[in-house]
Formats: structure tokens, sequence, C-alpha cells
């Protein structure tokens, strides 16, 4: 119960981004860095746990201290600032340490419906968290909404996101946070997928569910393409396996048939905003386009072949990020780890196809981390895709160790 505890406190303060506390010599403090202390100093996982996740992403495991290693030594060589690279390492442990949370909690029957509750704790967390911060920026909440349903996108991203972040103390936060801050709630909303099965109480599911529904209202608003395409993916997955074998719970397809058939009469202005923000704005995709000619320019060659200094153009993807910055041992060491990723996806995507309602959550938090490889820029990823990789590797984990402990019991059944 300790490891599920620390966890949540953990998956609460996650999407708290605009948030700082002090800043030090190598970044700022947030509140998810006290949630990372918090989940350490309570949670106790099963022993050995790490190194059953390390072997399960062990083509992984390899390329990240490989990519760490190029990084940490371009930087130092090229004035570049090295605290990133080991940064991107330690998230990517306490991801390790938050799986190992994630696989403890679901070996136990009270710890998986405290998981379950996730959604519900960490919307409420942010709702009351964001409202206030927009609050204290001078912006009527109600207002600002009102104007983006009406189709002023410009609102949300210079008034709202600008003025809210701006608020949480410190040096000024760019809107672009608004991918992580939102791929924070939508995390959270998988874990309670992958655990809203163990909740007896058809009320308490029907209320993890209203809480993901919110989050998805909450994402239409957020004006980020990779958050939306990752909720896009797993919509999706989620349809393949109800064409399939899921057997969904009575709340569950009520609550959700619900929201489907009122649909008309809430979601309009929501669909154009989304709409709109894909199809007319095309400053984003024609930004992306020209960000590769980064590999025409003059310095290419050497930053190839022994890395460079910052980058003064983002390809947003992590392999190119990680040539122009460490090399092309650094990106090979990135696509391995893409691969790696996208091996585990089809993973949950294969337990979905199943029959396994579960794994969607699964297939939905690994989604995330590998739409944020292809579209966040840097070479690394930030820490909520970490923790996500890590608690979607213990989740498949969990589910071969069961189906394994199942065949087991078969056999000895059979045998006596």
């Amino acid at each position: 119960m300790r490891s599920a505890a620390g966890l949540l406190v953990l998956l609460c303060t996650m999407p708290l981004l605009w948030q700082q506390l002090a800043a030090t010599p190598v970044g700022s403090i947030r509140y998810f860095h006290l949630g990372a202390l918090a989940m350490l100093a309570i949670a106790r996982p099963i022993q050995g746990i790490y190194f059953a996740l390390w072997g399960r992403i062990l083509p992984a495991a390899v390329a990240v201290v490989v990519h760490t290693i190029l990084m940490t030594l371009s930087a130092m060589a090229w004035a570049g600032y090295w605290p990133d690279p080991i940064q991107n390492a330690l998230y990517a442990l306490l991801g390790i340490f938050a799986g190992a949370c994630f696989f403890t909690a679901l070996t136990e029957a009270p710890a998986r419906r405290l998981m379950a509750m996730a959604s519900p704790a960490v919307t409420t967390t942010f709702v009351l968290a964001f409202g206030q911060a927009i609050i204290a920026a001078g912006l009527n909440p109600i207002s600002v909404y009102r104007a983006a349903l009406a189709g002023d996108r410009q609102i949300l991203l210079f008034a709202l996101y600008r003025g809210a972040f701006s608020s949480g103390g410190g040096e000024e936060v760019l809107s672009m946070t608004r991918h992580e801050m939102y791929g924070a709630l939508f995390i959270a909303a998988c874990v309670s997928g992958m655990t809203i099965w163990s909740l007896r109480s058809a009320l308490t599911r029907a209320v993890v569910v209203a809480s993901q529904l919110i989050t998805l209202a909450l994402i239409a608003t957020s004006l980020s393409r990779s958050v939306m395409i990752a909720v896009a993916i797993t919509g999706m997955v989620a349809a393949a396996g109800l064409l399939g074998r899921i057997k969904v719970p009575i709340a569950v397809a009520a609550l959700a048939g619900v929201a489907v058939l009122a649909f008309p009469l809430y979601a309009p202005a929501l669909q154009q905003l989304v709409l709109d923000h894909f199809l007319d704005d095309t400053t984003s995709y024609e930004g992306r386009a020209g960000s590769w000619s980064a590999f025409s320019q003059p310095d290419i060659w050497n930053r190839l072949f022994f890395g460079g200094g910052p980058l003064t153009i983002s390809t947003h993807t992590m392999v190119g990020d990680a040539a122009l910055r460490g090399g092309l041992l650094a990106a090979v060491a990135a696509v391995v780890f893409c691969l790696t990723l996208i091996r585990r996806w089809f993973s949950a995507l294969g337990l979905v196809m199943a029959g396994d309602s579960a794994a969607i959550g699964c297939a939905g938090a690994l989604g995330i981390a590998l739409v944020r490889c292809f579209t966040s820029g840097g070479g690394f990823l930030a820490f909520a895709q970490w923790q996500a990789i890590g608690m979607g590797i213990a989740f498949l984990l969990w589910r071969e160790t069961s189906r394994r402990q199942s065949a087991i019991q078969t056999q000895v059944g059979a045998a006596e």
C-alpha cells in the first residue's frame, strides 16, 4: 500500500509544471521534484523487481547509458548545458522506481484500488491549482474558455497559458509547458485505466470514468497536438479492442454511452477548436519541416562525428536532436531506445486484441512517451514520459508474471 501511496503523490504533482519553488545552478525545483522525493521516502517496492523491469527493456537501458555518456561529453566539450543529459538519466531511473512501485501496487488488491483513483485525484489537484493560477494572473477562467470555444485560440495561448504560468513564480514558463502538463494528466487517466477493473463499486467506477472524460475535455483545450495525437491513437486501440474480445463493465459502458449520446450538445465547440488548431494553424508544421535544414548547416559533419553545442534549430525529434548534439552514436542509441519502446507498445496492443481492457491504459502510457519521441526537441524525454514508460513496462511484466503463475497452478491442479 505504501508504494501505491507514494506513486499517487508523485502523479498528483506531475502536472504542476508551471509552479517553481526555487532556482538552483542546475535548474529549477518544482513540485514534481518534491513528489519524487516523497515517493522515494514513502514507497517500498518488492525487492529485486528493478532488475526484472530493466530486463524487459534491456536494449533501451543500454541505449540510455550510451546516450547519456555521449550527450554529456559533447555538452562539456562544446560549452553546452551538461546537467541536461544527467537529469535525463536520473529521470529514467526514477521512471524505473515508479514502475517498481506500480508493479508492487498491482500485486495488492487495496493498492490497486488506490491506483484506480489516480485520475480523480490528479484531475482535482490540477483543476484547483491551475484555477488558482489563472485567478492570480488576473484572468476570469469562465470568460477565457468562453472566448476560446467561440473560436479565439490565441486567447488560450497568449493570455491563459502565459498568464497562468507566469503567476506560478520564478522565471516565465513558456506556453510549450502545456505539452508536458496535459501529458501528465493523460498519464494519470491511463493509470486509472490499467486498474479500474479492481474497483468493486459501480459508483466509484463511474467517478473514475467521469474524471477521465474531464481530462479529455481539458486536453481538447490544451492546443497540444502531441497529447491529442496520443489520445487519438489510444482511442483507436480501444476501438480495435472493442471490436475484438474486450468486455466493458456495465457502469463504464453506461457512462461512456451517455457521453457519446450527449456529444452533439456539449462538444461541437471543442471539436471545432481542435480541428481549427490542426487544420488552420500551419505555422508549426512549416517550422518543423524547415527545422531539418539543420542537417544542411556548414558544421553538420563536425556535429555528426564529434557532437556539437547548443542547437540553433531543433528537429523536434529525439533521434534528430541527439544526432546534432551528441553525434551519430548518440543518434543510434536514440534509435535503439525508440525501437524498444515501439516493440513494447505492440506488446500492449497484443494484450488489448486478446481481450485485456486494462491494457488500453498501458498502450496509452507507452503511446504518449512514443509520440513525444517524435515531437519533442532537445534529444531527451521529459520527466512525465519516463514515469509513463516505467509504469507501462511494469504492467506488461505483471501481466506476464500473472499468466505464468496461472499456468503453473493449472499444471499443478491437473497433476493432482
